[in-house]
């Protein structure tokens, strides 16, 4: 271990923390409505890669907070009452052109490999495979669309950070409005096999814990498409 990598103390904080801050998201944005039951310690516990014990401690906070009730026998339930507004992108996302999307896509995912490498747990691969297996099954442009971004959407939050996880769903928000049924070209069968080869091959390196060669990988293939588009000639 080199003088600057991070402990298993500081590791295990910062899953907590990121636990914590994604529950809460979850909670405050309605992905967690009121009533609904939050899942199990151990549940929680197996999903963060961290102990019962830090599980509770994020638990409590966010009772604490009057966020959650924790009920002995039955379990945990998000409380209703007033939650904080929601961000206005998830109601108006900012127009994108589909090569706007591209590049934000290209840094994010570029950035986000180390972090799936360092935090990502058998539970978020298994995720991520079946997410991949659906860009098989599924062959109309738009639904492959779709579950392309489901995938990529399943490796960002396996880096357990929920602000990088609302900036991508902002990003699939707004692709909505960024014309992407203008470039059918990169939709096209022979393009789409493509496509689920290099997210095979993303998905093996993440999972063999090669954050600068799945970095790279993420920056050749949208290095690609946005070479394709400038291309392209406009309709």
């Amino acid at each position: 271990m080199s003088p600057n990598s991070p402990t298993s103390r500081e590791r295990s904080q910062s899953t907590q923390m990121a636990m914590y801050s994604e529950l809460k998201r979850n909670i405050e944005l309605g992905v967690s409505p009121a009533g609904a039951r939050l899942p199990t310690e151990r549940a929680l516990a197996e999903l963060y890669g961290v102990s019962r014990k830090l599980v509770r401690q994020v638990l409590d906070r966010l009772t604490n907070e009057g966020l959650i009730d924790r009920r002995v026998g039955s379990g945990t339930f998000v409380r209703g009452g007033e939650l904080a507004p929601r961000p206005s992108w998830l109601v108006a996302p900012p127009g994108c052109s589909p090569l706007d999307a591209i590049e934000a896509r290209r840094v994010l995912e570029v950035g986000v490999a180390e972090l799936v490498v360092a935090r990502a747990s058998d539970g978020d691969f298994a995720r991520m495979q079946e997410a991949l297996e659906v860009m098989h099954k599924v062959d109309d442009p738009s639904g492959f669309r779709a579950a392309a971004f489901a995938f990529t959407l399943e490796v960002v939050k396996a880096a357990r950070n929920p602000l990088l996880t609302a900036m991508y769903e902002m990003l699939i928000a707004a692709r909505a409005q960024s014309g992407w049924d203008k470039l059918a070209f990169l939709v096209q069968p022979r393009e789409r096999q493509r496509a689920r080869r290099s997210s095979e091959e993303f998905l093996d390196l993440l999972r063999r814990r090669t954050s600068k060669a799945a970095g790279e990988q993420r920056y050749r293939e949208y290095s690609t498409m946005i070479a394709q588009i400038m291309s392209h000639p406009a309709e």
